[in-house]
């Protein structure tokens, strides 16, 4: 099986982007999050998980760290989340964030991503709690929680999702309130 891939992104689709190793393009499938960051020409190491239903042709699922691929592999080892599921949730922030939300034992913020439902999201905290004991969780979990209240109401004001989500992501952990999330959210927005 391929673990890893160096070469040049090619193009980029919806849910995909193309790799040229050489002179072989492979088709790789990635979350929003890691595909909003994919540039065409961009050299590029990526991490890779192979998966082979029947006898159709082989798919590829990467990603930019070895972290996130074993966090990849480690939710689709629970039953009812699927390859394209475990990447929404890999959507939904870093492995840190989700791991402090799985030590937490949040379902609900599991429950909100599409094609999970609340016994899915049950049975992810439970078979992986244990696993994701992570120190400053309950801090992360709370500006996670703070952060999808900013998402909620910068996108009933018309913002665009991708906007919203790089502005979160230059705010980093600090403020904490979300009153001061949204009003740093807006200044980048503004500009």
């Amino acid at each position: 099986m391929i673990y890893a891939l160096q070469g040049q992104a090619s193009e980029t689709r919806d849910g995909f982007f193309v790799l040229q190793v050489g002179g072989v393009f492979y088709k790789i499938y990635a979350g929003e999050r890691m595909l909003h960051g994919v540039r065409v020409g961009q050299e590029m190491k990526i991490f890779c998980s192979s998966y082979i239903r029947d006898e159709s042709v082989p798919e590829l699922y990467g990603f930019l760290d070895e972290v996130s691929l074993r966090f990849f592999e480690l939710l689709i080892s629970v039953s009812g989340v699927g390859r394209k599921t475990a990447l929404k949730v890999l959507d939904g922030g870093t492995v840190e964030e989700i791991s402090s939300a799985i030590a937490e034992k949040k379902t609900e913020l599991f429950s909100r991503v599409p094609g999970i439902g609340k016994k899915t999201a049950e049975r992810i905290v439970l078979e992986l709690g244990e696993k994701m004991a992570v120190y400053g969780s309950k801090e992360t979990v709370e500006r996670m929680e703070a952060d999808r209240d900013v998402m909620d109401a910068l996108l009933r004001l018309g913002f665009p999702r991708d906007s919203i989500s790089e502005a979160l992501r230059k705010i980093g952990p600090e403020p904490k309130r979300l009153e001061d999330r949204v009003r740093q959210a807006l200044k980048l927005l503004g500009k």
